[in-house]
């Protein structure tokens, strides 16, 4: 039977090719229609309240729709960063559930929510199963919006990743919001960086969150004033940590000279932590002592899973040298570690058996 021509099988290809291609079309044209309907809808639904579409919003998408290429798809990363009323609020969360069903990430930064505000966040987080990240950075959140989200969280089953970063939260609202976090089954990424956090809150952080989370892979407490009491609860719970494996505290304690048994119990506990999880820690901007620094090196040398330990510029610069050359050794293992297997090749004995 004579072979095809190259011709004909080449045309096939074309047409296969051709028809992906319409297909994509067709896709980016019915995503275009869906945001307009969408702007349609949210502008007129602000205009009977006497509000201003928020300009974040309504840029963004605008842009999207009239750009060459379109919107490749619904999942649209919203980022508002104009004051939000709650009426404002709620518009925008009525006419997205309808219109984007799939977007998975929502920041609002320095939108003067405070308290109500998040409320409204929380009610809507609580039964969404499909925003993987949430973040709400310098909002003014207090006691009543901490409480909102914590339950939200003991409920929501979808949410991955949660930023509050620069808000006054304190240690009576990280303490609320530790346990819902706690319960969380699927929260991953959680950072309260800034957030006014003293001792009680960190021991409650150490307690609830490092202590018992089954979920929570990156913890960021950078900035926060706890000293020895918080540091030594943090410390304690890390023999416990399941998953974590990225711990900030930088510039934690004030820029104050950290007491050797804080560091001492904390390597006690990475030494002790069964999972082996833990791969990065920064103690950047905090100051420790010589023989906290040799401390550190020796963990560093015994627990290989250890890749990353970032320290303030003004430690000692022999053993900072020693533990970097030490994290270098550590990381070409873990890169031989997880390099893939090569596939055997079949001697050509075994391959004429099978055949």
């Amino acid at each position: 039977m004579p072979p095809k021509s190259s011709k004909a099988s080449s045309s096939k290809g074309n047409a296969k090719g051709s028809g992906g291609n319409a297909r994509k079309e067709d896709e980016v044209e019915l995503n275009r229609k869906a945001i307009r309907k969408f702007l349609k809808g949210y502008e007129k639904a602000c205009q009977e309240k006497s509000l201003i579409p928020l300009p974040s919003i309504v840029q963004k998408l605008t842009r999207l729709v009239k750009s060459e290429e379109g919107p490749q798809s619904l999942n649209v990363p919203f980022l508002i960063t104009e004051e939000c009323t709650v009426d404002a609020l709620q518009i925008l969360f009525d006419h997205l559930d309808t219109n984007f069903p799939h977007y998975q990430q929502l920041s609002f930064v320095r939108n003067n929510l405070c308290d109500k505000g998040v409320q409204l966040i929380a009610k809507w987080l609580q039964p969404n199963n499909h925003l993987l990240t949430l973040e709400i950075i310098d909002n003014r959140i207090g006691l009543k919006g901490c409480s909102s989200i914590s339950r939200a969280l003991q409920h929501n089953e979808c949410l991955t990743k949660l930023v509050l970063d620069y808000n006054e939260l304190g240690d009576d609202g990280s303490s609320i919001l530790s346990m819902g976090i706690a319960w969380c089954p699927t929260l991953k990424y959680l950072s309260l960086n800034y957030c006014n956090i003293n001792d009680e809150g960190a021991i409650v952080i150490g307690n609830e969150i490092i202590g018992k989370s089954t979920s929570i892979q990156v913890l960021e407490l950078q900035g926060n004033p706890f000293q020895e009491r918080g540091f030594q609860s943090i410390a304690d719970n890390l023999v416990h940590a399941q998953k974590l494996t990225l711990l900030n505290l930088s510039a934690c304690n004030d820029g104050m000279l950290l007491k050797d048994d804080c560091i001492l119990k904390l390597c006690e506990s990475i030494r002790s932590n069964q999972s082996n999880c833990l791969e990065e820690l920064n103690l950047n901007l905090i100051l420790l002592e010589k023989q906290s620094l040799n401390r550190l090196l020796n963990v560093v040398k015994e627990k290989n899973n250890l890749l990353r330990l970032k320290l303030y510029e003004k430690v000692d610069k022999e053993i900072y040298k020693l533990i970097v050359e030490q994290l270098q050794i550590n990381y070409k293992a873990f890169v031989d570690r997880n390099k893939p297997k090569k596939k055997k090749k079949e001697n050509k004995d075994d391959s004429k058996k099978k055949v």
